[in-house]
């Protein structure tokens, strides 16, 4: 199957092009269009970096009908006095109750709405479409709702649960059962709008729609959640703990804030986790701002300020338009005012505040949002410091369907003027990853109208001790290849900016391989690159077609992969035979725990030291005549920041590099 490109960014668009390169050659004459199997295994809901902001709930409207949730559904039978039924130009589809995960090749797993004990209802796409044929769509129609006659003001409230695949969600309210044409109006459901193709939606996620010119006042009032699905299937919709409420007059957000950086003209805009310091540029404030009132603000003011630990390194306003029904208006500090933006390349953690501070706001929680970043010596991270887990990437999967291999990868903009030499890259692991299997990263480069080949690491099996657990995030290290990539990797920005992939690949696997993927809190300003190969198996050959088959489009979820300028994590020391024994630290960056491993034992002593750039020793540990091959260090009370590890045995010494970030 083949894949158009597209690069987004905040600013920029890039289209689909075909590669001209002697190596990789893109055919893009025949689009078309390839759903995946990018599912959240289990064990992700318990890992996390740092919490999600999510929109407050509503703290004083009066909820005047439900909340509905469900519990009268059987797997046989709708709720009581609901309906549904398919549209007229689809198949057999219609909606489900459900209180189990999907069955379905692409399931969403369960919906953890906050009555999922007694079940919610579910469109799913990929399993009513198998079975019905053509394009699966339909409608969920409430009973009649004759609460609103005296209400001036309406808000239909609900849970969700959605993934984005050429499909559409959106609510009809009409005062007839019928909905005869004419008589209805269409509200989009908010989280559909702003939800990249392949992207989830929190799960769960509120939804708040202002349905006041259709319902208020209206003694009869149906409302109807309605699927456009897509031809062949698409993922899913589940939806629970619906109820109406009037209206707050004063009720305004903050959410998804970020903190981005201009790349260049043939770049864009694009935001970051950690970026080295020679890597950096000017930064700027972006949020999104929401109006739930029936007040509009035609001149909202929005602060945002950069704390280098603590102490104040910008501070700025600025205005934006809110009317009523406003949703994630942007709140852009690119540039305004005075100062325009903020530039460091001191190493350091950035922390950004928001807020919007609306005399008699209902709610003042969803006031306040907030991001960060970290300056670092040599380590590249798209992943937001508070970004969230959403599942995992496959590079390779024996299971359903079987001998699937793809191509996860993350994008980074270089700026204009800056270049550096890549050593490493560092990929974090699901622990649903069997140890054994050979991966590798490659590296392309966008030039505006091709991805073309800069080089590769090496190729290599992945130890137990660098997967994550379910609990613990793992980077596991791989070294530049320069013999296979005919010289040094080298990332420059050119005269206009340039976007780079770093590709994940495996190699003769024979068990799963999974990426780690994060969802940062901006989807719309961070650029992060997703590209699934066309290969059912997965050979040495398979590993080196990315530019053919496995093109990276616009995606908010990033998967965990780390560029590494500095020292190669991975080294080696001499034990007492001298032979080489590899050590490896991880994970890199580390938060609370650093473990730093061996390949082989000794039983000679071994110390082990770390020391922060002034030279001074803030840890150390000392084996003597033990056959352990690692030591582990607990590192929250070690202030965030670059450090080197020293690993002394016999006589020997090798050093190494490590951030420590909280």
């Amino acid at each position: 199957m083949k894949k158009t490109v597209l690069i987004l960014s905040i600013g920029l668009i890039a289209n689909s092009a075909i590669a001209q390169n002697a190596k990789y050659v893109v055919d893009n004459t025949q689009n078309a269009t390839c759903r995946v199997p990018f599912v959240a295994p289990p064990s992700l809901h318990k890992k996390s970096i740092k919490p999600q902001p999510v929109n407050a709930a509503r703290t004083t409207a009066s909820t005047f009908w439900g909340p509905e949730t469900f519990g009268s559904g059987t797997a046989s039978s709708l709720p009581t006095g609901w309906t549904a039924n398919s549209l007229p130009f689809s198949g057999s589809s219609t909606w489900k109750w459900a209180n189990t995960a999907s069955t379905s090749t692409f399931t969403m797993g369960m919906f953890n709405s906050t009555t999922a004990s007694d079940g919610w209802m579910i469109f799913d796409s990929d399993l009513i479409g198998a079975a019905s044929g053509g394009t699966p769509s339909g409608y969920l129609q409430t009973p009649l709702i004759n609460a609103c006659a005296t209400q001036s003001s309406v808000r239909l409230n609900f849970q969700n649960y959605f993934r984005n695949f050429y499909d559409s969600c959106s609510v009809w309210v009409c005062t007839n059962a019928s909905f005869t044409p004419g008589t209805y109006q269409v509200y989009p459901v908010v989280l559909n709008n702003t939800t990249p193709v392949n992207v989830y939606t929190d799960n769960p996620s509120q939804v708040q729609i202002n349905i006041s010119p259709s319902a208020a006042m209206q003694t009869d009032v149906y409302i109807r959640f309605v699927y456009y699905g897509y031809a062949g299937g698409s993922y899913s919709w589940m939806i629970d703990d619906i109820n109406l409420s009037d209206m707050d007059p004063v009720d305004v957000a903050l959410d998804k804030s970020s903190i981005v950086y201009y790349g260049g003209t043939a770049a864009g805009f694009s935001s970051f986790g950690a970026k080295p310091g020679k890597m950096m540029d000017t930064v700027y404030p972006v949020s999104f701002a929401t109006n739930y009132g029936t007040t509009g603000f035609p001149a909202a003011t929005v602060n945002a300020k950069i704390f280098q630990g603590t102490t104040s390194v910008y501070d700025n306003n600025v205005a934006v338009n809110l009317p009523v029904n406003a949703v994630d208006s942007i709140v852009d500090f690119v540039p305004v005012g005075s100062p325009a933006g903020y530039f460091s390349t001191t190493n350091s953690t950035y922390t950004v505040p928001f807020a919007v501070n609306m005399t008699g706001d209902a709610v003042t929680a969803n006031n306040f949002d907030s991001t960060a970043y970290v300056v670092t010596d040599s380590v590249w991270s798209e992943n937001a410091p508070n970004a969230r887990l959403t599942g995992g990437a496959f590079v390779y999967r024996t299971s359903t369907p079987p001998l699937m291999s793809f191509s996860p990868a993350t994008g980074f903009v270089v700026t204009a003027g800056r270049t550096d030499t890549l050593t490493s890259v560092s990929v974090a692991f699901d622990d649903n990853t069997a140890a054994g299997q050979v991966v590798g990263v490659q590296i392309f480069h966008f030039d505006g109208s091709s991805w073309l080949y800069d080089g590769v690491t090496q190729f290599r099996a992945l130890a137990a001790e660098e997967i994550s657990t379910a609990s613990t995030i793992r980077y596991a290290s791989f070294k530049v290849d320069a013999d296979a990539s005919g010289g040094n990797i080298v990332l420059s920005g050119g005269a206009e900016g340039t976007t780079y992939a770093a590709v994940i690949k495996g190699q003769g696997n024979t068990a799963d391989v999974v990426v780690l993927q994060s969802t940062p809190p901006a989807p719309n300003s961070i650029v992060g690159y997703v590209g699934f190969s066309d290969t059912s198996y997965n050979d040495g050959a398979s590993s080196q077609q990315f530019g053919q088959d496995g093109l990276p489009f616009a995606n908010a979820s990033v998967p965990l992969i780390n560029l590494n300028f500095g020292p190669v994590p991975e080294v080696s020391v001499k034990d007492i035979a001298n032979n080489q024994i590899a050590c490896n630290a991880f994970p890199n960056p580390a938060s609370d725990e650093l473990t730093i491993s061996f390949s082989g034992t000794t039983t000679a002593g071994v110390t082990v030291s770390i020391t922060n750039m002034l030279g001074q020793t803030v840890a150390t540990q000392t084996l003597t005549n033990t056959t352990s091959s690692k030591v582990i260090f607990n590192t929250k009370k070690i202030a965030s920041g670059v450090y080197i590890f020293t690993v002394y045995t016999n006589g020997n010494k090798t050093n190494g590099q490590v951030v420590i970030a909280h």
